[in-house]
């Protein structure tokens, strides 16, 4: 996907880490990204990366 520009990522910023990706896919690799987080981030956790979780209807939804 060529227009890719967010990405909420099921896992931690270490798992996302671990995945391969190919040079090529600067789509994927320039998108911002949102890991997820049940529970609200610390201060220091927020300002290392982006965090996300559902809501009570389940709907994802960026931790501020």
């Amino acid at each position: 996907c060529s227009s890719l520009t967010h990405v909420y990522y099921g896992g931690t910023e270490s798992d996302w880490g671990n995945i391969s990706i190919d040079s090529y896919n600067t789509s994927l690799t320039t998108a911002i990204r949102y890991y997820y987080s049940e529970e609200r981030p610390t201060i220091v956790m927020v300002v290392e990366g982006m965090w996300w979780h559902y809501d009570e209807e389940g709907n994802p939804v960026i931790w501020k």
